[in-house]
């Protein structure tokens, strides 16, 4: 099945599994072993051993249905989850970034915003900042209710765009524009901004509305 694989699947399933990641460090053992009774977590398994490579796209789309789903749960069970974002990105492994590329890289990895196709979330630079700017909520719909989606129904979704496995332009860096998405904040852009924070300490890591921006001290 390797052959229908290309690099942005595998950027995609280690976006997927890191927010498992982040499940667990919100919950205590017991809360782990309740939700995931309710819902199982996502296979830590290599890619190739899993993904029906005849849907890749539907189901990754599933996957991402059911780690958002189980983070939402975790948050709402967790009244200090902005401590814990922050002190987790604290400990993560990071380097000296040379670029604003090289910075996004690395954040690349930790944050999920849907498929690439999705185009929920755009990258843009002006000099030094580098701005992560929310253009559709894809998280929204699962913190109400966070168990109440279905993923099998992920597994229909297919994507129409051009582009080929190796690059996606969504994770391209643009020119600063003059839009910018001005819709009031939530808890989990809130939490995005804690594990930021955490994980850039060299930078300054400022939340506004539900786009990030980042710059050096």
């Amino acid at each position: 099945m390797s052959k229908f694989l290309g690099p942005i699947h595998y950027i995609m399933y280690e976006k997927i599994k890191f927010q498992d990641i982040l499940v667990k460090e919100l919950l205590s053992k017991e809360e782990l072993v309740e939700l995931n009774k309710k819902l199982a977590p996502v296979s830590n398994d290599d890619l190739e051993n899993l993904i029906d490579g005849d849907n890749i796209h539907g189901w990754l789309s599933s996957q991402i249905d059911i780690v958002e789903s189980r983070l939402a749960y975790a948050i709402k069970k967790k009244d200090n989850a902005k401590e814990v974002f922050y002190n987790f990105g604290k400990s993560l492994p990071k380097e000296n970034y040379a670029s604003n590329e090289e910075l996004f890289n690395a954040i690349n990895l930790i944050i999920l915003d849907g498929m690439p196709c999705d185009h929920a979330l755009r990258v843009e630079e002006d000099g030094d900042k580098l701005y992560l700017i929310t253009v559709n909520d894809l998280h929204e719909k699962y913190q109400e209710d966070p168990l109440s989606i279905d993923p099998s129904k992920s597994l229909d979704n297919s994507c129409e765009g051009s582009h080929d496995h190796d690059h996606h332009d969504s994770f391209d860096i643009k020119s600063k524009s003059a839009h910018i998405n001005n819709d009031k904040s939530s808890l989990f852009y809130e939490l995005r901004q804690a594990l930021l924070a955490g994980f850039l300490e060299d930078y300054i890591v400022q939340l506004e509305g539900k786009n990030i921006i980042i710059s050096k001290k």
